[in-house]
């Protein structure tokens, strides 16, 4: 089973939001909030199974799990939630 990449940037409120949940509901707050609302604006972007291939050309061709631009920009950052099935990472451009 392949997983599916979705980017979204989020506003404070939204983040705060996402933050306070235990880890167990935010993924579902995730589907049911976030992507409900963001997935076909220009807050979100839909990379499908594409997310792996931008991620080995960003890593140099090798996979790449540094937590540092541009290895970071899909699949990395702070992990919000982590299970076999689910991955849920936080990029803040602002730091």
């Amino acid at each position: 089973m392949s997983r599916l990449g979705v980017l979204y940037a989020l506003k404070e409120d939204e983040l705060n939001k996402l933050r306070s949940l235990p880890q167990e509901e935010r993924y579902n707050y995730m589907l049911e909030e976030i992507e409900e609302s963001l997935l076909e604006t220009p807050r979100g972007c839909e990379l499908d199974k594409a997310w792996e291939g931008i991620q080995y050309c960003l890593g140099g061709g090798v996979w790449n799990e540094e937590n540092t631009i541009p290895t970071n920009i899909v699949f990395g950052g702070e992990f919000l939630v982590e299970t076999d099935d689910e991955i849920i990472t936080l990029k803040n451009i602002l730091m």
